[in-house]
């Protein structure tokens, strides 16, 4: 995966309601972002997103394919911070908690 001229602070990765329908692309994705060197300090947030916010954290980790990705908000690797949040656009939930986090590191 090339990241072509990246400059930033953070990554935030979205989860869309159907995730577990593409699965396989999100692992690579992450998997890919974590490879790349250049950007192996920043801290990654994983978003998922949900109509009604009735997922937990936990479930959503235990995804097949993510469990080995996602930390529940612990360090990764060599200190990088991965942290997973589930939001719902609707209900407007999780949002606070999820910038807070990625504001300790901004």
């Amino acid at each position: 995966m090339e990241l072509p001229d990246y400059k930033g602070n953070a990554i935030v990765y979205l989860l869309e309601e159907n995730y577990e329908a593409d699965i396989d692309i999100t692992k690579n994705e992450i998997h890919g972002i974590l490879k790349i060197s250049e950007i192996s300090a920043l801290p990654i947030m994983i978003l998922a997103l949900t109509p009604t916010g009735s997922a937990t954290v936990s479930d959503v980790a235990k995804t097949p394919g993510l469990e080995d990705i996602i930390t529940l908000q612990k360090e990764v690797g060599e200190g990088r911070p991965v942290a997973l949040f589930v939001m719902s656009l609707p209900l407007s939930k999780g949002y606070q908690e999820a910038f807070e986090w990625l504001s300790t590191y901004l």
